[in-house]
């Protein structure tokens, strides 16, 4: 369970998690890639001051990604290191999977689709005191839906009595169920928050393709 620290990079961690997990899931290799190569050289969003999955996605495709122990997180931009011939495990290839448009969003049916694929990144609003004091259980109640806060869908239970969304936090282990959260689906065909979901979790979902990387 990793930790961006004080640096606005959940966009970085958000991307570095799918992209591990899809290698895994493609290879059977599991790697553990660098977030701060995304933060020091995706110049499209702002390192420490906030980004989205998409363009970190198309720097992969072309560029790779390094591993982290070859570029590792110092929680603070800097100038860009990218080396392609440096260990690049980088063999990512941005690719919506259920995105309607740039803020399209998804409804539960098509989400999970997406998780039974891959681990999906996900924008959510984390700004809320239910989230921001998150210790267990289920959220249910997250109204805000403004995205400002990028993570990991990791899975879903639809059949219990509390059906909810498994989501990796890039806050550390201490923080949450171990550093998940499970954030309360509402109803699919016409989830919570005009079709944004809890916490907006429905409004921009997406994971990626792998392919074999060469410099």
């Amino acid at each position: 369970m990793k930790n961006q620290g004080s640096c606005g990079s959940c966009w970085a961690f958000s991307v570095t998690e799918t992209n591990e997990t899809s290698e895994c899931i493609d290879t059977g290799a599991l790697y553990v890639l660098s977030p701060q190569e995304l933060v020091d050289c995706v110049k499209v969003y702002n390192g420490c001051d906030g980004g989205d999955y998409w363009g970190a996605w198309e720097w992969g495709e072309t560029h790779g990604q390094e591993l982290d122990t070859t570029y590792p997180y110092v929680a603070v931009e800097g100038t860009c290191k990218y080396n392609s011939a440096a260990g690049k495990v980088g063999e990512v290839v941005g690719t919506p999977s259920v995105r309607v448009g740039k803020f399209g969003s998804a409804t539960n049916a098509q989400m999970m689709s997406g998780i039974d694929i891959k681990t999906n990144a996900v924008g959510i609003n984390a700004s809320g005191i239910n989230f921001q004091t998150y210790s267990s259980g289920v959220l249910s109640t997250c109204t805000r839906t403004g995205m400002n806060h990028a993570v990991v869908a990791d899975g879903y239970d639809s059949t219990g009595s509390e059906p909810y969304w498994l989501v990796r936090n890039s806050w550390g282990p201490d923080w949450g169920e171990g550093g998940y959260i499970r954030i309360g689906m509402g109803t699919d065909g016409d989830v919570a928050n005009n079709g944004k979901g809890n916490c907006g979790i429905n409004q921009d979902v997406g994971y990626p393709m792998t392919r074999t990387w060469s410099p």
